[in-house]
C-alpha cells in the first residue's frame, strides 16, 4: 500500500543500535585520547623548544662576541635546515638585525622563544627562535589514521559475529515460534510450540500454548452447548420477544430524555452567552454606584465654590458631554487626533493643556473642542474636567446598560433561532463599522489591559439581519481576546470584493490546530473549558451569517488566526 511504513524488525534493530552505541563509545575514547596525546605533545615540544633556544644562544655567543655576521648566518641556515626551528631572527648590538627569516606560519601552541645573548657581563644581542606546528600535526594524523584502521577493523570483525553467530542463532529461534504461530492462526490449536530454552521467549510460547488448551476446552463445551441448540432457540425467541417489547418502551422514554438533555445543554449556553453584555452592565453598575457614593456628596460644595467663569466651563462641558455621550457612537481618538488637540491647547496658552486633552479625550469631547476653547483659558480647568468627567461617564455607564441588555435580548433570539430549522427571511441594510464600534465599546473592559485592537474600515454597508449581526461581531472578537490570553493585538478590516462585503478580524494569538479547524463551527465543540464556553457560539455564528446569506469561514497558522465574514453589499 502506498506510504505504508516499513515493517521494524526487532533482531536488526538491536543490532543496530548495538552497533550505534559501539560506534558513539569508541570516538568518545578516540577524542579523549586525541586531547590527551596533543597535550602531551605540546609539552614534549615546548620542553624541546626551551632546549633549542639555550643550545643556540651557546653556539652563537661567539660569532657575536667576534662580530662575524657571515658565520651568524651560516649558523641560522643550518638551524633551520635541520628542521627544529621554522624561523629566526637575531639581532646584534654591533651590527643591528643580521638574520631575519620568520617562519611562514607561527605554531598556534608553541610560543616563539626569545634569548638575550651576554658575554663576560657584555650585551651581544637577542635571539628569536620561531616554530611551526607541522610536528605535531603529522603526530596527530599517524594517530588519527591508526585510530580509524582499528575502528573499522573492530566495526568490521562486530558485524561478521553478529551476522554470522547472534543473528543466524536469533533467526532459528524466532522461525520456531512463527511456525507455531501460524499453525494456530490456521485453526490447529493442537499444535504445542517446541521450548527453546530462554526464559524470555519460553514465557512467550507458554502464553501461546496455554492459549490453545483455553480455546480447546471453549470448542468442547460449544459442542455440546450446539446439541440442545433447538430447545434454547425457542426459549430465547420468547425471552427476545418481550425484550423488544420493553425496548420499545425504553426507547419512547430516551426520545423524551433527548429532548430534556438538549434543553439542559442549551440553558447552559444562554447563562455563557449571557455572560459578556451582564459583564458590561455589571461593570456600569458598579462604576456609576461608586460615582454616587464618594463624588454626589460633594458636588454642591464644589459648584458653589467656582467662579462664574469656572461655572461656565462646568456648565458647558457637563451640557456638551452629556449630549455628546448619549450614544456609544463615539470612539476613542487616534494618538494622532489626541496629540493635535494637546498642540492646540498649547498654541492658544491653555493650561494644564495635557492633562485638559486626556480628560476630553476619555469624555469622548476632542470633536467639540472648538466650542469648548472659550471656557478652559482658566487656571481651574483641570479640576472642572476631572469633575464633570464623573456625570459624563454616569450618562455613558446608562447606555451601555442600554445597549447590553439589549444585546442579552439578541443573544436570546440568536439561540432561539439555533433551535429552530428557518430563521427570518427579513434583512436590513447595516453600518458594519458603527456596530462593531459599539460591541467594541462593550469590550472595553476586556480590551484595555494589555490587548491592542486596530481597525481598518472601508465605509461598508450590508445586507443582513440587525438584531443578530452584533452577537456576530461579540462572538468573534470575544474569542480573539480568549486566544490572546491578555496580551496581543486584533486586526478589525473591512473590504468590498466582487459584490461582496468582507470582514475580517485578525489575532497573532496561538493559532487554531489544523486537526480542529474543519470542527469549529459545530455545534457543542470546543476547546474552551467549561467556564469559557460550551462550543455554541461559532455554530450560532455560522447560522446567522447563512441566514443572510453569507458565508464565515477561518484561516490560521501558528501565530495569527483569521475570521471571515462574507455578505451581500447593499446597494
Amino acid at each position: 500500500m502506498a506510504g505504508k511504513k516499513p515493517a521494524k524488525r526487532l533482531i536488526e534493530g538491536t543490532q543496530l543500535l548495538s552497533l550505534l552505541i559501539s560506534i558513539i563509545t569508541i570516538f568518545i575514547v578516540q577524542i579523549v585520547s586525541i586531547f590527551a596525546i596533543s597535550v602531551f605533545i605540546i609539552l614534549d615540544l615546548n620542553e624541546k623548544a626551551e632546549n633549542a633556544a639555550d643550545e643556540t644562544v651557546y653556539i652563537l655567543t661567539e660569532p657575536l662576541y667576534n662580530v662575524d655576521d657571515s658565520q651568524i648566518v651560516r649558523i641560522a641556515d643550518a638551524l633551520l635546515s635541520s628542521g627544529r626551528i621554522s624561523g629566526i631572527v637575531i639581532d646584534t648590538s654591533a651590527t643591528g638585525i643580521v638574520v631575519d627569516k620568520p617562519a611562514p606560519v607561527q605554531s598556534r601552541w608553541i610560543r616563539p622563544r626569545i634569548r638575550e645573548v651576554n658575554h663576560n657581563d657584555f650585551f651581544l644581542g637577542t635571539i628569536e627562535l620561531q616554530f611551526s606546528d607541522d610536528e605535531l600535526l603529522a603526530t596527530i594524523k599517524r594517530f588519527l589514521f591508526t585510530m580509524v584502521v582499528a575502528v573499522i577493523a573492530i566495526l568490521w570483525v562486530y558485524l561478521i559475529t553478529t551476522r554470522v553467530f547472534i543473528q543466524k542463532r536469533t533467526k532459528r529461534i524466532f522461525a520456531a515460534l512463527s511456525i507455531g504461530i501460524n499453525e494456530i492462526a490456521a485453526g490447529n490449536y493442537a499444535y504445542n510450540i517446541q521450548k527453546t530454552n530462554y526464559e524470555d521467549i519460553d514465557a512467550i510460547i507458554n502464553l501461546l500454548n496455554d492459549m490453545t488448551r483455553r480455546i480447546q476446552g471453549k470448542n468442547a463445551e460449544l459442542v455440546e452447548m450446539n446439541a440442545s441448540l433447538e430447545q434454547r432457540v425457542a426459549e430465547r425467541t420468547a425471552e427476545l420477544e418481550e425484550s423488544l417489547a420493553e425496548l420499545q418502551r425504553m426507547q419512547e422514554r430516551l426520545i423524551e430524555s433527548g429532548k430534556l438533555s438538549a434543553l439542559g445543554q442549551l440553558s447552559a449556553g444562554i447563562a455563557h452567552e449571557l455572560n459578556t453584555p451582564l459583564g458590561a452592565i455589571i461593570s456600569a453598575v458598579s462604576s456609576m454606584v461608586t460615582s454616587f457614593d464618594k463624588k454626589l456628596p460633594e458636588q454642591p460644595v464644589f459648584i458653589s465654590s467656582l467662579s462664574k467663569k469656572e461655572r461656565d466651563l462646568y456648565m458647558k462641558a457637563v451640557a456638551t458631554g452629556i449630549e455628546t455621550n448619549k450614544t456609544l457612537d463615539i470612539y476613542l481618538p487616534s494618538r494622532r487626533k489626541t496629540k493635535g488637540a494637546e498642540e492646540l491647547l498649547q498654541q492658544k496658552k491653555i493650561p494644564n493643556s495635557h492633562e485638559v486633552t486626556v480628560l476630553l479625550a476619555d469624555m469622548g469631547l476632542l470633536n467639540n473642542l472648538d466650542d469648548l476653547l472659550p471656557y478652559l483659558a482658566i487656571k481651574k480647568n483641570k479640576e472642572i474636567l476631572a469633575e464633570v468627567s464623573d456625570t459624563v461617564i454616569i450618562r455613558r455607564m446608562i447606555e451601555i446598560i442600554y445597549e447590553s441588555s439589549k444585546k442579552a435580548s439578541n443573544v436570546i433570539e440568536a439561540l432561539r433561532s439555533y433551535l429552530t430549522t428557518t430563521v427570518s427571511d427579513e434583512t436590513n441594510v447595516i453600518d458594519v463599522e458603527t456596530d462593531i464600534k459599539k460591541v467594541l465599546t462593550l469590550m472595553h473592559n476586556l480590551l484595555k489591559h494589555g490587548i491592542k485592537v486596530k481597525t481598518e474600515f472601508s465605509g461598508l454597508y450590508v445586507l443582513a439581519r440587525a438584531d443578530t449581526l452584533s452577537n456576530v461581531w461579540m462572538n468573534l472578537i470575544r474569542n480573539a481576546v480568549q486566544a490572546l490570553n491578555g496580551s496581543g493585538e486584533i486586526l478589525i478590516k473591512t473590504e468590498k470584493l466582487d459584490g461582496r462585503g468582507i470582514i475580517s478580524i485578525k489575532d497573532n494569538g496561538p493559532g487554531v490546530s489544523p486537526e480542529i479547524q474543519h470542527r469549529i463551527f459545530e455545534p457543542f465543540f470546543t476547546t474552551k473549558n467549561d467556564i469559557q464556553g460550551m462550543g455554541l457560539g461559532l455554530d450560532i455564528c455560522r447560522r446567522i451569517i447563512e441566514s443572510s446569506q453569507g458565508k464565515i469561514w477561518v484561516q490560521s497558522v501558528p501565530g495569527e488566526t483569521v475570521f471571515f465574514v462574507s455578505l451581500p453589499l447593499a446597494k
